[in-house]
């Protein structure tokens, strides 16, 4: 699943990682891209798309990524 912001500059992704978790994928219009590994397996991205599209909603979209996921209890950070 994956999702632009009303105005088209920012893109938020989910996408399988290779040890079979979450990753959230983040895009801005001006090529800054940062992927996160959220603390859900991937049976769970139902719970994922709401926070993403809330996320996208927000001023400061990587705050509000963070912002939304610990409003439903999964863990994110940076993926090395």
């Amino acid at each position: 699943m994956s999702f632009h912001s009303v105005d088209g500059l920012f893109f938020l992704g989910c996408r399988q990682a290779r040890d079979g978790g979450l990753q959230v994928v983040y895009d801005e219009n001006g090529g800054h891209r940062m992927i996160f590994d959220l603390g859900a397996p991937a049976g769970q991205s139902d719970r994922v798309t709401p926070a993403l599209r809330a996320a996208l909603r927000e001023r400061n979209v990587i705050a509000g990524l963070y912002r939304e996921m610990a409003a439903r209890k999964i863990t994110i950070e940076p993926a090395s």
